[in-house]
C-alpha cells in the first residue's frame, strides 16, 4: 500500500462525507431567496451543476484507484483519473466564477466607471479583475 492505515481512514471518511456535504450546500443555494434573477440562476443551476460534476469526479477517482489499492494502475486507469482530476480543477474555477457572479449581481455592483459588470470581471479567485469590487467584500470575509 502507498498510504498508511491512518491516511486511508482519513481519506475514506472524507470521501464518505462528500455526498452529504454536496446535498447540503446545493440545497442551501437553491432554497436561498435571491433578489436578482441572474444571481438566482447562477445559484440554482450553474453552481450546483459544477458541484455535482466535482463530486462525480471524486467518485470516479476513488472507484478507479482506491487509496487502499496496492497494485499499480494501468495506463487507461491513469488516463481516466487524469481526466477526472482535470475536470475537477476546471469545475472548481467555474464554481468560483459562479460565486463571483452571484455576489456581484446580488449586490447590484457596477464597475468603478459605473458601467455594467463585464463577463469575466466578477471573479473571486484573485488577480487585477477582482480588485474592481472591493466595496462588496465584507471586512470579515476579506480577513478570512
Amino acid at each position: 500500500m502507498y498510504f498508511d492505515e491512518e491516511a486511508i481512514k482519513e481519506m475514506s471518511a472524507g470521501y464518505q462525507s462528500v455526498r452529504a456535504k454536496l446535498n447540503s450546500l446545493v440545497e442551501a443555494y437553491i432554497l436561498r431567496d435571491f433578489k436578482n434573477p441572474r444571481a438566482r440562476e447562477h445559484a440554482s443551476h450553474g453552481f450546483p451543476r459544477r458541484l455535482k460534476v466535482i463530486a462525480r469526479c471524486i467518485d470516479n477517482v476513488f472507484q478507479t484507484i482506491p487509496p487502499d489499492r496496492s497494485a499499480l494502475p494501468s495506463r487507461d486507469e491513469l488516463s481516466d483519473v487524469t481526466i477526472n482530476i482535470q475536470s475537477f480543477v476546471f469545475n472548481v474555477f467555474g464554481s468560483i466564477d459562479n460565486l463571483g457572479w452571484i455576489w456581484v449581481l446580488e449586490k447590484g455592483q457596477k464597475q468603478r466607471d459605473g458601467t455594467p459588470t463585464a463577463l469575466g470581471s466578477a471573479l473571486l479567485r484573485g488577480g487585477s479583475k477582482t480588485r474592481r469590487f472591493p466595496s462588496t467584500n465584507a471586512r470579515r470575509f476579506q480577513n478570512y
